[in-house]
């Protein structure tokens, strides 16, 4: 039977430990269930970072709703389906829909939907200052990236210092664009959230979110004076 070490959750309503009780006794987790306790999670991440720390460290399963939990019992020789089963580019790999829809004791950190959940809880939100800045670096970062792939010849021309200053400002361009990306994940799980109960499932809601918010960061135009989630809703 799996078990979960004593978690005390200070300062929160009895609920989270209620849920956490059930998740030990039953051996496995829903979103459903935690979404329930956390309704706004996206606006609570250090008791969501708390409660899926405490799901990974007693290697519980999470499965997006209690039908899938059912049907992976009536085949017990099906494997756990870890985040490795999802690719960045919001398209899910080939699984069981019986199968739990990861097991977070096992999760890789450089997998897209397992940093979701680690970087909510890490990332703080912009101000409207720091999105324009981020978009400006991302502008700048695709001028020099044109440059570079496109005008070969006009580039040999440049001094050695001007070609260090391309590749830099492109480095910083998509380090930029990285940083827009990460600080909006809360943003992710707070429009998956409506669409749940529509017949895809909670992973599958933050892949298709996680390429929304991709191309939005494509399509952020600063000069509008409109924040950042406008383009990504």
């Amino acid at each position: 039977m799996t078990n979960l070490s004593t978690h005390p959750f200070d300062e929160v309503d009895d609920t989270v430990s209620l849920l956490m009780a059930d998740a030990a006794s039953k051996g496995y987790i829903t979103y459903d269930q935690i979404l329930e306790v956390l309704p706004e999670a996206e606006n609570n991440l250090m008791l969501l970072e708390a409660i899926m720390e405490e799901i990974q460290n007693g290697g519980i399963p999470v499965y997006d709703k209690d039908e899938e939990m059912a049907a992976a019992d009536e085949d017990d020789n099906e494997d756990p389906i870890d985040l490795g089963q999802y690719n960045f580019s919001g398209r899910k790999k080939k699984r069981s829909h019986a199968a739990p829809l990861f097991d977070l004791s096992s999760v890789p950190i450089d997998d897209s939907v397992g940093l979701y959940f680690r970087e909510m809880g890490q990332q703080s939100l912009l101000s409207a200052e720091e999105e324009v800045q981020l978009a400006k670096e991302i502008e700048a970062g695709r001028a020099s990236e044109i440059l570079l792939d496109e005008q070969p010849a006009t580039v040999a021309n440049l001094s050695l210092d001007e070609q260090d200053e391309l590749h830099r400002t492109k480095s910083m361009g998509d380090a930029a664009r990285a940083h827009l990306i990460r600080a909006n994940t809360r943003l992710v799980v707070s429009i998956a959230k409506k669409y749940r109960g529509r017949g895809l499932a909670f992973l599958d809601l933050i892949q298709e979110g996680n390429v929304g918010l991709m191309k939005a960061v494509e399509k952020y135009d600063y000069r509008r004076g409109n924040r950042f989630s406008t383009y990504a809703t």
